[in-house]
């Protein structure tokens, strides 16, 4: 699923040696996403 704005894409994922479900965030630029939101406190 990609977001309306910018380039990132959630991926959610099914692994059956996990008890929970993977969620990742993919971004062009892990830097650049990481200084966008370390200051938004609704992140963590």
């Amino acid at each position: 699923m990609r977001f309306p704005e910018g380039d990132s894409e959630l991926v959610l994922k099914n692994n059956s040696d996990l008890p929970f479900t993977e969620i990742e965030i993919l971004v062009d630029d892990v830097l650049k996403t990481y200084e966008s939101l370390k200051g938004n406190a609704e992140v963590e």
